[in-house]
């Protein structure tokens, strides 16, 4: 019997830029459910993916706007309103897998349930859009890495694909912060 709860990794994000709809990124993995199942809520399982959010009341993404990006089922983005990030908002993130064992995901590593999270979620503020350009090279053992995802950690916007070259360049940065760059490619 299948009794444990599905992995979420995450990396919260904790700015989005005010008038663009926030975009948070997050993996599911589960060793008896597959990730394209987890994209697909009309299957007729207990399987799903959901991040909640707030700015007073909490809702659900809808499903319609949970997309997986192509090709990597365990990755997904999360569209929210762009109302959303013009001041403050919480979210976290929940799975359950084909058994129902359910994961909670937010700022209690030990949460159980959605009341947990809502109590100490993610916080996410808005700010302005900035000039900011960053661009690198994403490289493993001296090769050049292509379809590698790089996000802006900590920053609520899509993952930018690498170029066959390696290449990669993230636009519109705010000013005044400070982002590390995390790269994941699947084989």
């Amino acid at each position: 019997a299948d009794l444990s709860a599905p992995q979420i990794s995450h990396n919260p994000a904790h700015a989005a830029t005010i008038g663009v709809n926030p975009i948070i990124s997050a993996f599911v993995f589960d060793d008896q459910t597959s990730g394209q199942s987890f994209s697909n809520p009309s299957d007729g399982g207990n399987e799903y993916f959901s991040l909640m959010y707030a700015t007073t009341t909490w809702y659900a993404v809808n499903t319609s706007t949970r997309v997986s990006y192509p090709n990597e089922f365990e990755l997904y983005k999360f569209t929210l309103p762009t109302s959303t990030a013009s001041t403050t908002f919480r979210y976290y993130l929940t799975a359950s897998d084909n058994a129902g064992n359910k994961r909670f995901f937010c700022a209690t590593p030990s949460a159980v349930s959605a009341t947990d999270c809502q109590n100490n979620p993610f916080i996410v503020t808005g700010v302005a859009l900035g000039s900011r350009t960053v661009a690198g090279t994403i490289t493993s053992g001296g090769s050049s890495v292509s379809g590698a995802y790089v996000f802006a950690d900590g920053y609520a916007k899509l993952a930018i694909t690498t170029a066959g070259d390696g290449t990669y360049t993230v636009a519109g940065l705010p000013d005044n912060d400070a982002f590390d760059f995390v790269a994941h490619k699947f084989t």
